[in-house]
């Protein structure tokens, strides 16, 4: 995957969190903040090694 990528679906989950979190268990919102955090954390490695 490239940055631009991995921002959009980065993006696609936040979007996800914001229209549907009234419905979901905790449980699943933990699971896409976990996966938000994993991929932030993803997009700041690739950013720095692209400025190296």
């Amino acid at each position: 995957m490239n940055l631009f990528t991995i921002r959009m679906r980065r993006a696609a989950l936040r979007q996800l969190l914001r229209d549907r979190s009234e419905w979901m268990s905790q449980k699943e919102i933990d699971k896409i903040l976990d996966q938000i955090n994993l991929l932030t954390t993803l997009i700041e490695i690739m950013e720095k090694e692209e400025n190296k």
